[in-house]
């Protein structure tokens, strides 16, 4: 009996301390879209925090959608200047040579999305002088393309002052 209290407090603190980490690096943002009739729309979300006297964007996301449907990106802005950020040199290998995200591909690689989504990639949301209440925006592109049977994946730049994230986006067939 004395082994399996044991094994359930040692497990109950593994899970707490897994726990904790996660939380404490921002978490681990994981989205999954429905396909089909009455598509659902995905959403992935991008924080803006003060460190120091810098304004830091969250960490690593991937975004898991179906063909066809939306993805949304929410941004919180919760730092005191406007901030503008940007999703960009999309790849489907993992290394990137571009230093921001200015282009929307890279390296030969089609847009996944509908083709005047590349206009729509870019959010500039407004600081706030209270980060408590930070102020929101949205990046959302529409019709995810997956002409194949099989997942594709891509690889992408989140951009914001000079700084770059690199989640994946995993589109099902």
């Amino acid at each position: 009996m004395a082994q399996n209290t044991s094994a359930v407090v040692v497990g109950a603190a593994i899970g707490a301390l897994v726990g904790a980490l996660v939380a404490g690096m921002g978490g681990f943002n994981f989205l999954k879209s429905s396909g089909g009739a009455g598509l659902t729309l995905g959403t992935s979300d991008i924080t803006l925090v003060p460190v120091g006297p810098d304004c830091v964007l969250g960490k690593e996301t991937l975004v898991e959608v179906k063909k066809g449907a939306a993805v949304s990106w929410n941004i919180s802005n919760a730092c005191p200047g406007d901030q503008t950020v940007t999703l960009g040199n999309i790849r489907t290998g993992l290394s990137s040579s571009a230093t921001d995200c200015s282009q929307p591909t890279e390296g030969g690689t089609a847009w996944p999305f509908n083709g005047n989504d590349t206009n729509k990639r870019t959010a500039t949301v407004k600081g706030t002088q209270d980060p408590v209440r930070p102020n929101t925006g949205k990046i959302k592109l529409t019709g995810a393309v997956n002409t194949g049977n099989t997942q594709v994946s891509y690889y992408f730049d989140v951009c914001q002052g000079g700084t770059k994230v690199d989640p994946r986006l995993v589109i099902d067939p």
